[in-house]
């Protein structure tokens, strides 16, 4: 029995060493992470071992999770002997043994009240500690830098990587606490719990996440009916705090402006193209379980398989189908859904039974918190790929064992038999099998935490260039994790990436032929991989430019004839693009393969498909080595009217067709376009776009249909300033400044609150030299605001007015509002210098220098003509010099160090 107790706390010690771990560390999506994972499962599993040969009295616990999970197991070996890429589908069967060892051995070893209580509270605060730390650094507080790095969300993400992520832990973590708030009758406990929820809450709320906010209060409602079902209002107070204290929480959060935005996104449509993407790619992945039906790609393959089926114009590499569903059964086939349903239907069936069944406080609380939180997990799986991130799945697996654990006289699962204990030799044998076992897999575990390790060192040294340090990381890794293609494919890359920077010819041959047999070994490792061919094809590429065979035991490359090897080049080309045909890059380099080979109808074709792809790689086909091809620019025009029949590449190709168009002075075509780019959605800004339609009407002679947009614009820019400046811009252009007049009155008769527009009228006026008109409405403008750039106006036009006095006042005070400005102190100088004031004017002209940065010429030759004024003329010399040496090309500047130069001579 004393070996009993110390399995069971070795058993408990992992699990809870399991669920604390695999969140802090950063969900456990690295390598590294996830062979520390399986470690501690590893341990749990050998404890777990002894355990079952030592202890006479063990039973196994049968559930109704059993045999599907069995099936599941067996489904996914079994398609891993079709898998397209091996060692992928090798360690994600890795990571499902390890949650269905995880499953079984929480339902054969925690059984005791306390021990459930252990495992729901390590839930709780593990979550709360995320909440809160997540809090500090989406405040902007300082964070450890273990989990100080890059995240592309404008939200709470706290130790994970990804926002949806953190959400899909906080619905299951947020059941669980209040299934302890049912269950626990102390206070300060239950206080506690109360604390943990509104963390959870705010958690949930701020990682604005659409997904984990609808499934977590669909589950939350399902639980709180079930839970009103079970007790019949007998317990409602503690339901009834809980649900009030997460509505409370939640709709103070909800105010927050960052949510308050997102929730817009639910109904008005900002994110859209996200949503549109997302179902795209579940297309996609339709279409791949229908050419892989039956044992589907292989586990773990889908980054690999999914290449081909990419939606076109949708630009990310989709390492998952954002739908764990369809993920699955993309990689092990159509049987994966009736296991699923199956699993599904035991789940619920088994957690409802024991729902109506217990008279615990504690099992009905857990039984509903797990329950709750695989429902929640389940929903927000259809359009997510929560499941694939190992905390998460191991939390969910948690609770699975949780939920079927017997913690309460019924529903209690029959034993399946007790096992016998074995003689006292065949035990030693039982025991030396078990440590060997632990060994060899902490060995290969070992294995494979340093190979990720070495491959992150390698990866961090190549990129400050220290070329030779970086070959001795990548061959450790290697050593450690042989059978890993991508570790091969890397060493390659790098190999490649080291040859182009090599000088001598030796070398760069040398590299190259090492390059080539690392991708080679990638390739055989994984021969579905669009990236391995497209490395062959740049390595075979580099080589036949050197005018040598890369190896003689390639079979493509196995003679040296320089026909041969450019046949090779372009078939691995081919290869890249046909397993990845919507990847704008590959035919980017596909396309320049061709134009170097001086086949460059072939290579317009390509072109031509890369826009239609991606409109937004007009700017690389614009520039070398492209931009002399006769046709590119029919194959352009081309590519951007087929994106616009592309629901992902339609706005971007409308704008960049619009601008071309407008380039050939083709206004009212570029108008006509680019009204088909309209922006969508109440947050979506569309100031940019009123004013570029505002500006191809205007050039187009469609005056009044320019002003309407130009009004749209300005009423709701949030910075009218540069709006109304931008608006000046185009009627300039348009060489149609007089109508601006026009535009103005209008504008003002139908909108007097935009004030902004007297300081701007008097711009123009002062421009066309009507000195009067514009201080009438500086004057207004400044009646109403005072800012430094009215200022600065009011006193440019009193110094044309000859009003000396009024001018040095208001630049006083425009430098007053913004001491930093050059411009203004340039300006101050240059009225101090008229006024023979060259002592205050060599002040304010060095000000203006500074300001500057020593970079603005005319600035340098102000105060160079007051210092020569001063008779310093030394000083002004060097002054003159500098501001030459910023415009070399301006004669003045030369004259006047001549004169200088003379003037001190005669000083």
């Amino acid at each position: 029995m004393d070996a009993s107790r110390s399995t069971d706390r070795i058993i408990e010690t992992s699990l809870i060493a399991l669920l604390v771990f695999t969140p802090l560390a950063r969900g456990t999506v690295q390598v590294w992470a996830i062979s520390v994972a399986h470690f501690i499962t590893l341990v749990m599993l050998t404890a777990y071992v002894f355990r079952v040969i030592f202890d006479a009295q063990f039973r196994w616990v049968r559930t109704p999770l059993d045999l599907p999970l069995i099936a599941l197991f067996l489904l996914a070996a079994v398609s891993s002997f079709s898998s397209v890429e091996w060692y992928s589908s090798l360690v994600a069967l890795i990571k499902l043994a390890n949650c269905i060892i995880v499953y079984f051995i929480i339902v054969n070893t925690i059984k005791q009240r306390d021990q459930v209580r252990r495992v729901a509270y390590t839930i709780t605060i593990v979550g709360s500690f995320m909440a809160l730390f997540g809090m500090i650094k989406y405040l902007g507080g300082i964070s450890p830098p273990w989990w100080d790095f890059d995240v592309e969300y404008n939200a709470m993400v706290a130790t994970f990587g990804c926002k949806n992520h953190l959400a899909g832990y906080m619905e299951m973590a947020i059941p669980i606490t209040i299934g302890l708030l049912i269950g626990i009758r102390k206070g300060w406990a239950k206080a506690l719990c109360g604390f943990a929820l509104v963390s959870l809450c705010i958690a949930l709320t701020l990682s604005l996440s659409r997904g984990g906010w609808m499934s977590g209060l669909f589950a939350l409602a399902l639980m709180l009916i079930i839970y009103l079902f079970k007790t019949k209002g007998k317990y409602s107070a503690v339901m009834a705090t809980a649900v009030a204290v997460t509505t409370v929480v939640v709709l103070t959060i909800l105010a927050s402006t960052p949510v308050v935005e997102k929730l817009g996104t639910l109904t008005h449509g900002q994110d859209m193209p996200n949503w549109q993407s997302r179902t795209a790619v579940w297309a996609g992945a339709i279409d791949l379980i229908c050419d892989h039906p039956f044992l589907g790609t292989g586990p773990g393959t889908f980054a690999v398989a999914f290449t081909p089926y990419r939606p076109a114009g949708v630009n990310a590499r989709f390492l998952h189908a954002h739908n764990d569903f369809l993920h699955f059964i993309s990689e092990t086939g159509i049987l994966t859904v009736g296991i699923m349903l199956w699993l599904v239907g035991a789940v619920f069936w088994s957690g409802i039974r024991k729902i109506r069944a217990t008279k615990s406080r504690l099992t009905l609380g857990i039984t509903l918190g797990s329950l709750t939180g695989i429902l929640a997990i389940t929903i927000h799986s259809v359009a997510d790929f929560n499941l694939h991130t190992m905390a998460n799945a191991i939390l969910l697996t948690v609770l699975a064992g949780l939920l079927m654990a017997r913690i309460s006289p019924y529903p209690s699962p029959s034993p399946l038999g007790q096992i016998r204990t074995p003689h006292s030799a065949l035990r030693t044998i039982v025991a030396i099998a078990i440590l060997l076992f632990f060994a060899t897999g902490s060995y290969y575990l070992y294995r494979m935490f340093m190979g990720d390790y070495y491959i992150a060192q390698a990866k961090e040294i190549e990129k400050g260039k220290d070329w030779n340090t970086a070959i001795p990381a990548y061959q450790k890794a290697i050593e450690y994790a042989l059978a890993n293609p991508e570790y091969h494919l890397f060493f390659g890359e790098f190999y490649l990436m080291f040859a182009k920077t090599a000088r001598d010819r030796a070398i760069k041959k040398m590299l190259l032929q090492k390059a080539w047999r690392e991708i080679e070994e990638a390739k055989k490792g994984s021969p579905k991989d669009a990236r391995t061919y497209l490395a062959l094809a740049q390595t075979s590429e580099a080589m036949s430019r050197l005018k040598s065979p890369l190896t003689q035991s390639s079979s493509l490359q196995a003679q040296a004839n320089p026909t041969k090897s450019e046949n090779s080049t372009e078939q691995y080309y081919q290869t890249a693009v046909s397993l990845y045909p919507n990847n704008t890059q590959y035919r980017y380099l596909l396309a320049r393969y061709y134009k170097r080979a001086g086949r460059l109808q072939e290579a317009l074709r390509q072109l031509e498909t890369m826009i239609t792809l991606n409109p937004g790689t007009v700017g690389y086909v614009r520039r070398n080595p492209f931009n002399d091809i006769p046709g590119i620019e029919k194959a352009v025009d081309n590519g951007l009217w087929q994106a616009l029949d592309n629901r992902f590449t339609h706005n971007n190709a409308a704008s960049i067709l619009a601008s071309r168009l407008a380039e050939k002075q083709k206004w009212l075509d570029a108008a006509s376009v680019y009204k088909q780019a309209m922006p969508k959605g109440v947050f979506a800004d569309r100031t940019g776009y009123y004013l570029r339609m505002g500006q191809y009407l205007l050039r187009g002679g469609e005056k009044k249909e320019a002003e309407d947009y130009f009004f749209r614009a300005i009423i709701i820019a949030p910075d009218r300033h540069s709006v109304i400046r931008s608006l000046m811009t185009n009627y300039k252009r348009a060489a149609k400044s007089d109508e601006i007049f026009v535009l103005f009155e209008k504008l003002k008769e139908r909108h007097p609150e935009v004030i902004e527009l007297d300081l701007y009228w008097a711009q123009v006026l002062y421009e066309q030299k009507d000195y009067e008109g514009a201080m009438t409405h500086l004057q207004l403008f400044l009646k109403s605001k005072e800012t430094a750039e009215a200022d600065y106006w009011m006193a440019m036009t009193c110094e044309r007015l000859k009003k000396t006095y009024k001018a040095e006042t208001y630049i006083k005070r425009a430098i007053k509002w913004e001491p930093q400005n050059a411009l203004y102190r340039h300006f101050f100088a240059g009225l101090l210098y008229n006024a023979w004031r060259f002592t205050e004017a060599l002040k304010e002209a060095d000000a203006a220098v500074r300001a500057s940065h020593n970079k603005n010429p005319w600035y340098l030759d102000r105060k160079a003509w007051i210092l020569y004024r001063m008779k310093h003329y030394d000083e002004s010399i060097e002054v003159w010099k500098s501001a030459t040496g910023l415009k070399p090309g301006h004669k003045a500047f030369r004259r006047n160090i001549d004169m200088a130069a003379k003037a001190a001579k005669e000083a």
